[in-house]
């Protein structure tokens, strides 16, 4: 069996992720004699970048609601008796805790905020759109919004940040135009994969 990438070699391994064939100098390993390819491997750095983002939004917000809560407690000490304070306590737990269920359902995905993450959705969703017709790619980003982008959380705006061309019926290039130093490294999506460029 033949490298993926490069074909005049034998493959030697494999990628545990999207199972092509790797020769040595393709394989990567990620621990454990786990191998991945090199698209693979900076697609799950990105995808761990943005977790551990949302990871940080979700514990600050937490701990604004914890110190709420504790500020109001000591208020209602001071002022009501034993029994009222346990009503009073309930209460404003009962409050805060369908508050921040709402906010939590209602936050949107911001993609400007967050580029090089938006730029994986966009690859998923075109390759996604190519399976539904019969390996051929949009013509524009625009032809994803609704089934393959949902409507109510991505703006046509929110896709004029991405140089995006149909270089033929099945193949296209996708680039951030802007990464707002989240990365320092440019980055060009292809059907092929993931194309790594060097310092901007």
């Amino acid at each position: 069996m033949k490298c993926a990438i490069h074909p005049d070699r034998n493959a030697k391994y494999s990628c545990v992720s999207c199972k092509r064939p790797l020769c040595e100098d393709c394989a990567i390993e990620v621990g454990g004699g786990i191998t991945k390819c090199m698209n693979c491997t900076f697609r799950g750095a990105l995808q761990e970048i943005n977790q551990r983002r949302q990871e940080k939004i979700t514990s600050r917000k937490h701990k604004e609601v914890e110190k709420e809560v504790k500020k109001k407690k000591k208020a209602y000490l001071r002022v009501i008796i034993p029994i009222s304070i346990g009503l009073a306590v309930a209460i404003v737990e009962l409050l805060l805790y369908y508050r921040v269920t709402s906010v939590m359902e209602v936050e949107e995905f911001r993609p400007a905020e967050d580029p090089s993450a938006f730029a994986i959705v966009l690859d998923e969703a075109i390759r996604s759109y190519a399976l539904d017709h019969g390996g051929v790619v949009p013509g524009r980003l625009q032809e994803l919004l609704g089934r393959y982008l949902p409507r109510e959380k991505i703006r046509p705006v929110d896709l004029e940040g991405y140089r995006y061309a149909r270089t033929s019926p099945t193949s296209y290039t996708l680039e951030p135009m802007d990464m707002n130093g989240d990365l320092p490294v440019s980055l060009t999506f292809t059907d092929e994969g993931l194309e790594v460029g060097g310092a901007p």
